[in-house]
């Protein structure tokens, strides 16, 4: 799981969590992760798949044939007042739902792609 920003959750069966940045970017780290795992999940709450972008481009160059689940701010105004949390849950980027399709996505992360 890669987060850019302040999110960043653990979770139990996701083999390796990483905070990374779009400047400068750790295209080698970044590799290393794509090689280890067959599902890679970018959470990205600064700017809509910009992170997530730079990921599945650099996934087809070194010809990566596992999965990218990004989860980003949605493309549009969301008129939310609130909190923090308030705002990515409007963007649908909310603890819960993070987990719950995290989980879905790396329930069957048990082997590294081919």
């Amino acid at each position: 799981m890669l987060c850019e920003g302040v999110v960043r959750i653990a979770l139990g069966n996701v083999r390796d969590t990483r905070t990374a940045s779009t400047k400068p970017l750790d295209r080698e780290g970044l590799a290393e992760v794509l090689r280890a795992h067959k599902t890679v999940s970018v959470i990205e709450e600064c700017a809509p798949r910009a992170l997530g972008l730079e990921v599945e481009a650099l996934a087809k160059r070194i010809g990566y044939s596992g999965s990218i689940e990004t989860f980003a701010l949605q493309d549009e105004f969301i008129h939310c007042h609130g909190t923090h949390a308030d705002i990515l849950a409007a963007h649908g980027l909310s603890v819960g739902v993070l987990i719950t399709q995290i989980l879905g996505a790396h329930n069957d992360d048990s082997k590294t792609p081919s």
